[in-house]
């Protein structure tokens, strides 16, 4: 017979397999249940977003995720309505008189509980058509920047995110970073957007303008402008401002095709004031978090489908220290430099941040076979070791009888 010890451990593997099989099994059982129980038909909302531009714009697509972000726990079911105004492609009046017309009666029937604005042609055409044909319908408006420059009172339909653009941060975290600079270059377009944008950064610089040489390039063609940056002083730092269009009329996506081009013939670390301006060679900067700005315009849509109350517009600062690591190194740039609390991108990963699952991974493999090795050794040490394996059975059973025991 077994020794004590085997039979109570093959109980317990008995108990432990029954167990496992009784509670998949109720698992399983209860599994169809429990949405029965707990589902819930939600309740219909209707949200019309008015975007400026179209999608192939970097910053409407990283508005729109903040948005759906911001609604995604939200306990009604969303329908999401998007418009393009398409305003830098097509600025004709006659043709956005056109579709404003085709807003208007595609949605005239169309109950709708939330309208966000993106950009300050959606907010403008909003403050003219929302009391005839959109009473009590709450808007919220987002990359408004034309708030800045005095555009009609906003009635108390009306809230939202009035965008941050930090251009002394910016220049102030360039002349830390290079702190022999005394040359300033500003480089942004012609488009109402960008026009916009400078004003605001002419106004928020105006004091550097007695101690620093500041020199605004908004008024030349892509190949002059590039020209032009090839060959500036080595004491010299860039901003972009905004650059959707230039003076020869012709228009890029800021994001994607002047960013690129500008900070790429560049003789000196240029330096962004948005998001979107990143990751293509561009040093950083307080940067207008877009994103951002979409989450909170979704959290204030939020609590307007719970039947909150308007209230007056919201200045929330989106803005955050982000800097590109692969520029800073490019250029020459101290990261110790950088403001408290900046994010850095593209920070390669050091050896054990790469490889230390497959280290953990090794090592827990080499453990659990050392462990079975060890378990096999005290198994074959127990006393009941001939007649608890099959392939062995002793030779020389009588002997074993007469000393008492047959293992």
């Amino acid at each position: 017979m077994a020794c004590k010890s085997c039979a109570s451990e093959r109980q317990r593997k008995l108990c432990l397999a029954w167990a496992l099989r009784t509670f998949v099994m109720a698992l399983f059982t209860l599994s169809p249940l429990q949405p029965t129980a707990t589902a819930q038909v939600k309740e219909t909302r209707r949200v019309l977003i008015l975007n400026e531009v179209g999608t192939s714009y970097p910053g409407i697509n990283l508005i729109d995720q903040g948005i759906r972000t911001a609604l995604e726990d939200s306990p009604y079911k969303i329908e999401f309505y998007r418009e393009y105004m398409e305003t830098l492609e097509f600025p004709d009046p006659a043709i956005q008189r056109q579709l404003h017309d085709t807003y208007l009666l595609k949605y005239r029937n169309r109950r709708l509980d939330v309208i966000i604005t993106v950009g300050p042609s959606p907010l403008s055409f909003m403050v003219e058509t929302h009391q005839r044909f959109f009473p009590d319908v709450p808007v919220i408006f987002c990359l408004a920047e034309n708030r800045a420059s005095g555009s009609p009172k906003l009635d108390a339909h009306f809230t939202g995110v009035e965008d941050s653009i930090e251009a002394a941060k910016t220049l102030e975290a360039a002349l830390h970073l290079k702190p022999g600079a005394e040359h300033v270059v500003l480089v942004g377009g012609t488009s109402a957007f960008d026009k916009q944008v400078e004003t605001i950064v002419r106004e928020q610089l105006r004091s550097y303008e007695d101690h620093l040489d500041l020199s605004y390039l908004t008024n030349l063609d892509m190949p002059t402008l590039l020209e032009r940056l090839k060959h500036l002083p080595g004491n010299t730092v860039v901003v972009l401002l905004s650059f959707s269009q230039d003076a020869a009329g012709t228009r890029f996506i800021d994001g994607t095709e002047s960013a690129p081009m500008i900070a790429a013939a560049a003789s000196a670390p240029v330096f962004s004031l948005f998001d979107v301006n990143l990751n293509h060679g561009e040093v950083g900067g307080d940067v207008s978090s877009l994103y951002n700005q979409g989450k909170i315009a979704g959290s204030l849509a939020l609590r307007m489908l719970k039947g909150e109350k308007q209230q007056a517009p919201v200045a929330a600062n989106t803005s955050v220290y982000m800097f590109d690591l692969r520029a800073l190194q490019h250029w020459g740039l101290k990261e110790s430099n950088l403001p408290p609390g900046s994010t850095v991108l593209n920070r390669q990963p050091s050896l054990w941040e790469s490889f230390r699952w497959y280290v953990i991974g090794g090592m827990t493999l080499i453990l659990h076979l050392h462990r079975g090795a060890h378990c096999t050794a005290r198994v074959r040490r127990c006393s009941c070791w001939p007649l608890c394996s099959s392939r062995y059975q002793p030779r020389y059973p009588s002997r074993r009888r007469r000393r008492g025991y047959w293992c």
